[in-house]
């Protein structure tokens, strides 16, 4: 579960207990980029391949620096979302970079992205105690 990342990230960025809309928000994001094979690829043509591919990957997780999360993500969506959550673009970056690789990795236990994969589904199965389903659509 990553309840307890997503509160201690909401914490140390100041997202406080809108932690849980954040990521729904980058899910959200996510599923409509192109969902889960969008996101690496994000990473890939931001030179951070290797890094996205060890979140897959069954060995040792490796983060993305703020900026690469960024550039990944998008700097109009980050800028959206800092002006969402009343805080600079500079804690978006540094609170996805830290959750984003923990959702990558949840969702792809046994080191390969599943076919069919709905990343909204898993990110719902992964935060128990956190309430997205009504963020999610879901």
């Amino acid at each position: 579960m990553l309840d307890d990342l997503i509160k201690n990230v909401g914490a140390q960025f100041g997202l406080g207990d809108k932690a849980g809309d954040f990521v729904a928000m980058i899910t959200k994001h996510v599923q409509a980029q192109g969902g889960l094979p969008g996101l690496l690829q994000a990473f890939q043509n931001n030179g951070a391949g290797e890094k996205a591919a060890s979140w897959v990957s069954t060995g040792a997780n490796v983060d993305p620096t703020p900026d690469e999360t960024g550039a990944a993500l998008g700097g109009d969506f980050v800028t959206q979302m800092a002006q969402q959550f009343g805080v600079d673009p500079g804690a978006i970056t540094g609170a996805a970079s830290q959750i984003v690789p923990q959702m990558v990795d949840k969702a792809t236990p046994n080191g390969e992205v599943p076919q069919g994969f709905d990343m909204m589904e898993a990110v719902k199965g992964m935060v128990g105690n956190l309430d997205l389903g009504t963020l999610l659509g879901k």
